[in-house]
């Protein structure tokens, strides 16, 4: 991510597990500026200023765009590093195992560790199973990452189960 972020914001994004580098907009302006483009703006930049900042970064070479984007991983190395470890950890992970729990029956909300504890010594498994409630679906992957689904229809138990199939 580049450009002017709060804290608060970027601890959203990595609470439900996105793995960023985080650009701060000063050295995105500075990384640019070292190959002569000015990339600053502001709510009061013009269009046309704009599109003359646009045209600036056309006229680069690649060579010139390749030392932006060196100039960028070097002003935030101490980031990289750790993205791409944890990139190639989710590219080469592979599922480990697949469980797959029927439930059956009403749930019980108990108010106490006893009355839970009592509920399991009592429960009858020998007893017939009673109305179908949901599909318990938890993919677990040999880096340790797990994605869990919770499906009352088999249609969607399976489409779940069926978007972890590779693409060819």
């Amino acid at each position: 991510m580049a450009g002017v972020f709060t804290d608060g914001s970027l601890a959203q994004f990595r609470s439900h597990n996105f793995n960023l580098v985080y650009c701060q907009y000063d050295t995105i302006v500075e990384a640019f500026a070292s190959e002569g483009v000015d990339v600053s703006s502001n709510e009061s930049t013009s269009e046309a200023d704009l599109q003359r900042k646009v045209s600036a970064f056309d006229r680069l070479t690649e060579v010139q765009r390749e030392r932006i984007a060196d100039e960028i991983r070097g002003l935030h190395a101490d980031q990289f590093g750790p993205f791409f470890d944890e990139l190639r950890a989710c590219l080469n992970r592979t599922i480990k195992h697949i469980f797959v729990l029927t439930l059956s029956g009403p749930s019980r909300q108990l108010a106490s560790i006893e009355d839970a504890v009592r509920f399991v010594e009592d429960y009858d498994e020998a007893a017939p199973a009673s109305e179908f409630v949901r599909y318990e679906l938890n993919v677990r992957y040999t880096n340790g990452d797990e994605i869990r689904g919770s499906f009352r229809e088999k249609y969607k138990a399976i489409d779940f189960l069926r978007s972890f199939e590779p693409s060819i």
